[in-house]
């Protein structure tokens, strides 16, 4: 990218060579360089999660466990900032070095609202406190709001998932089945008696369910009916939309190879007729109101 940019700047075209120019100040900036790292170095742990989250098969236990473990690695790394932040700004004061470029700290002021405004001599302290620590803070922030809700949905659901660890814990399983009671066809008392069996089958044995879809296939429907129920509703709990999305879309009738290079208001238009196929249109307003436009090519 740098070297395209340099090479645009050179051209004859002023507003390809002067935007190319205004990129490449942006980009010579310690703070954008600083950031791309940071960004790759904490993006880079998450990255796992993020191709997780995106399979087809998996349920909401798993995808809280991962994000949970995600979590703990960036609570690590925010509690060892100086360490973490030292290794990634001697990596870019290398590449700064190479490209002739200073980090320096920005100007400060003695007060100073619209952006941070840190009292240190060093730049490594300035930058670890004002981009390296918000942003792991942010994302900490991020990932913990998103699987919160799912957390106390899941809280009960751990109760019927046999594990070496599980403990009995009637009072959240009679919470879990007075939520789905109609769904269930036996009522809360058979229901909480049917698990503690369902617990027993697996006592002494290593063969324990990884998920809530291998859970599943191990439960047989004639004995644990309800049970098959609740691990039925918790394999079919919302994780992502990723692959909905992609059933659902509309893109791939409208955007074929016929029209592949359809401009963005067009594609609008036709996005919208799609999604309001309940609205009739009349051609002669259609009509109408394209022959008020004037057309760029003149026929006379």
């Amino acid at each position: 990218v740098w070297v395209c940019l340099v090479v645009v700047c050179t051209w004859l075209d002023k507003d390809a060579s002067s935007g190319a120019y205004q990129l490449l100040c942006a980009i010579r900036q310690p703070e954008f360089i600083l950031a791309t790292y940071i960004l790759g170095h904490v993006l880079s742990l998450s990255l796992p999660l993020s191709k997780f989250l995106q399979t087809k098969n998996i349920d909401l236990v798993e995808a809280i466990q991962t994000a949970d473990d995600v979590v703990n690695i960036i609570k690590q790394l925010r509690l060892n900032d100086k360490n973490e932040f030292k290794i990634i700004f001697n990596n870019v004061k290398s590449k700064c070095d190479a490209l002739n470029i200073e980090i320096s700290i920005s100007c400060t002021a003695n007060k100073q609202n619209n952006r941070y405004n840190v009292q240190v001599d060093l730049p490594e302290d300035y930058y670890r406190i004002s981009l390296f620590i918000p942003f792991v803070d942010h994302f900490l922030n991020q990932l913990n709001d998103q699987f919160l809700s799912h957390r106390s949905v899941i809280e009960n659901f751990n109760f019927i998932l046999p594990s070496s660890d599980s403990v009995h814990n009637e009072e959240k399983i009679k919470q879990l089945v007075e939520m789905y009671q109609g769904d269930l066809d036996c009522s809360v008392l058979a229901t909480v008696s049917e698990i503690k069996i369902w617990e027993q089958k697996f006592t002494g044995t290593k063969d324990l369910p990884k998920n809530a879809i291998d859970a599943l296939q191990k439960c047989n429907i004639s004995i644990f009916s309800s049970t098959f129920k609740l691990l039925q509703i918790l394999a079919t709990l919302p994780v992502t939309t990723a692959s909905s999305e992609r059933s659902f879309s509309t893109l791939k009738r409208l955007k074929t190879y016929l029209r592949n290079t359809t401009c963005e208001n067009r594609l609008n238009g036709l996005a919208m007729m799609n999604i309001h196929s309940d609205l009739m249109i009349d051609p002669d307003d259609v009509l109408n109101k394209l022959a008020t436009k004037t057309r760029r090519l003149r026929l006379v």
